[in-house]
């Protein structure tokens, strides 16, 4: 298998119904307030017929223009996620989708990696975290350089840029770290890269992805 996704390589599953939840899902809020607005304009015209007009041209028909503008941007530029192995799996959009099963050989092949010197099960150190596969390469914030990923370990979030979410030394790596900073807390990526090659984590993690057929 090739180490790095090319773009639309693979098809997101019933993308149509996942663009059309992801949409409403966004707008719910706007339309509750246009709820809101229609009820009260049916209620100015019921107690006051001659309101009823002005408030549909300043409130109702913007509001309702305003939904149906997000609704469609909401659609075009759709989100779309799934959980694998306890991990929150997010896709900026479909260019560089990963099927599930795939994923979750990756994070398996995390957890494989950490399993013989954490001590508490991988799956619940990582149970909630999010990784995100971003379009653009993430933006390194102290200096603005690009970089193919990063890892937040207080907002226990990674993002990834597209090609390398099946890499190992992209998305893999990146979730790698996680454990790095529970395993060897505030210690600098630096000296938990080393602590991580003299344990041997890396050598399982190449083991977990030939077994996987992740490479």
């Amino acid at each position: 298998m090739s180490d790095l996704i090319q773009i639309n390589q693979y098809p997101v599953p019933e993308e149509k119904q996942q663009r059309l939840d992801f949409a409403v899902k966004m707008i719910w809020a706007g339309v509750m307030v246009l709820v809101i607005l229609v009820l009260s304009t049916i209620w100015v015209g019921v107690t006051d017929p001659s309101g009823i007009w002005p408030m549909l041209l300043l409130t109702v028909l913007p509001g309702a223009a305003i939904c149906g503008w997000g609704f469609f941007w909401h659609h075009r530029n759709s989100q779309f996620e799934y959980e694998a192995n306890g991990i929150r799996v997010i896709f900026q959009g479909p260019e560089y989708y990963v099927p599930k099963d795939q994923m979750e050989k990756l994070v398996q092949s995390v957890y494989e990696a950490w399993e013989p010197h954490l001590e508490i099960p991988p799956q619940d150190l990582y149970r909630g975290i999010i990784l995100e596969v971003v379009i653009d390469r993430p933006i390194f914030p102290v200096d603005g350089r690009e970089v193919v990923g990063l890892t937040y370990n207080d907002k226990r979030l990674s993002q990834i840029w597209g090609p390398y979410a099946l890499s190992r030394g992209g998305a893999a790596y990146e979730l790698l770290l996680h454990g790095a900073e529970y395993q060897w807390p505030l210690m600098g990526e630096g000296y938990q890269i080393k602590q991580m090659r003299r344990h041997g984590v890396f050598a399982l993690l190449g083991d977990s992805f030939r077994k996987y057929d992740l490479e």
